[in-house]
């Protein structure tokens, strides 16, 4: 993810159901640091409780790097510190 031109810093939960699958594509910006990871952590537990009804990371949902999605939720994450 860029910087937007607002320049606040973005990281992005894809989260697709197609097929029978639940799959989350977690992205960040480049410069992403330990507590940006933290900070996605928590929504990607959301992402999982939502799908699930748990917020365990049971295999029930890969969490993954890739370009397809059927939703984006994006999380301001701040300015880089």
């Amino acid at each position: 993810m860029q910087t937007h031109e607002t320049g606040k810093r973005y990281a992005q939960l894809a989260i697709d159901t197609r097929g029978g699958h639940k799959t989350i594509t977690v992205s960040l910006p480049p410069d992403s640091k330990g507590h940006d990871f933290g900070r996605v952590n928590e929504h990607v537990i959301d992402a999982i409780k939502g799908l699930t009804g748990c917020p365990c990371y049971s295999g029930a949902v890969n969490v993954i790097f890739q370009h397809q999605f059927d939703k984006i939720i994006q999380i301001e994450l701040g300015a880089h510190v």
